[in-house]
């Protein structure tokens, strides 16, 4: 009892930093760029704003075609309306959560519930489904960064953290998708019936429940693999999601009248900030992603107020959408609530 008191202690501590982290962040953000939200929002373009706010959900959508194909290959079949439920709700938690995978976390658990006899494949696509993302992430960035390679060169005679930091970035996006690649490929190659000592080793020495947990996700596994159609099929998916972000922030500049940087300007930061935002520091990457999305569009020569304001708007209708999730997870709780009075 006392040990569950002092966890919500400690998760209440954490939330708190990360949102307090965030209130700075933007408060930077808007100091350091002089940026005028308020007056900026007044003066913008309404049916353009409007255009940007409903194409956000265009990236919500296709992140859930991507979950539903990962879960077809299981042969879990929730329904799509089921699937977009449990994303938004997940959205939602990770708007109030530290780091860019808690929802994730939520999603895993609200999909065991739904799928009681098969958990561990459910855990497995939740994961999976991340891990696809992120990929698409960092392709995306790194074709973005040795794209730009040039200007950042140049980037660097004035901002030189700056252009360390993108530089870094660019290294370990294409760092980390190499080794995915390398992997999947070994994946392909090894025969599914032979692995190896070590794990024959392992398996040996495993109770048995684990044992049969273990097989299970080997199994999911080993469908996916066989499935190289899903695999390129959602990772196209996961780079057009984080190329329709990068259009979505170019609306929102549009929208509120900057007109000096070009659309492949707005790609290049968007994928930087979100890069940055994926660290479990601030809830959904906050503030972290705002101030260095803003420094980025500031590098690439945007009037400093327009770059502090552009990804503070964006931050604005990213809650929006992820509020919406909120509506869904109240109407699950009184849901549940009448279920339980009807039994």
């Amino acid at each position: 009892m006392g040990s569950a008191v002092i966890d919500r202690g400690l998760k209440f501590i954490r939330i708190t930093i990360g949102l307090g982290l965030a209130y700075i962040l933007i408060h930077i953000t808007i100091n350091s760029t002089g940026a005028n939200v308020c007056t900026e929002m007044v003066k913008a373009n309404r049916l353009l704003l409007l255009l940007s706010l409903l194409f956000y959900s265009s990236s919500i959508y296709l992140s859930v075609e991507r979950l539903n194909i990962l879960l077809s290959i299981q042969n879990i079949k929730i329904g799509k309306w089921n699937i977009i439920k449990l994303s938004m709700i997940g959205n939602f938690f990770s708007l109030i959560i530290p780091g860019g995978v808690s929802g994730d976390l939520v999603k895993m658990v609200y999909l065991a519930k739904q799928t009681k006899k098969r958990k561990a494949e459910a855990v497995l696509t939740i994961f999976l489904d991340r891990v696809i993302g992120m990929l698409g992430l960092m392709i995306v960035a790194a074709a973005t960064i040795l794209w730009y390679l040039p200007q950042i060169e140049r980037v660097g005679l004035q901002h030189k953290p700056i252009q360390s930091a993108i530089l870094g970035l660019g290294i370990g996006s294409i760092c980390g998708v190499l080794i995915f690649f390398l992997l999947l490929m070994q994946s392909f190659r090894r025969n599914g019936n032979n692995r190896g000592k070590l794990y024959g080793c392992v398996r040996s020495k495993l109770p048995p429940k684990i044992l049969l947990l273990v097989d299970r996700l080997l199994a999911a596994l080993a469908l996916y693999r066989n499935n190289r159609v899903v695999i390129v099929k959602t990772l196209l998916l996961s780079i057009c999601i984080h190329l329709s972000l990068g259009v979505n922030l170019f609306l929102v500049g549009w929208c509120v009248g900057e007109s000096i940087i070009r659309l492949k300007d707005y790609i290049l930061a968007t994928q930087i900030g979100n890069l940055i935002g994926v660290l479990p520091i601030t809830p959904g990457g906050v503030g972290l992603r705002d101030i260095s999305t803003a420094l980025i569009l500031k590098t690439q020569g945007a009037l400093p107020e327009m770059a502090g304001v552009i990804p503070i708007v964006m931050t604005l209708i990213i809650i929006f959408w992820r509020l919406i999730g909120c509506g869904f997870f109240i109407f699950r709780i009184f849901q549940n609530q009448k279920l339980a009075k009807a039994s």
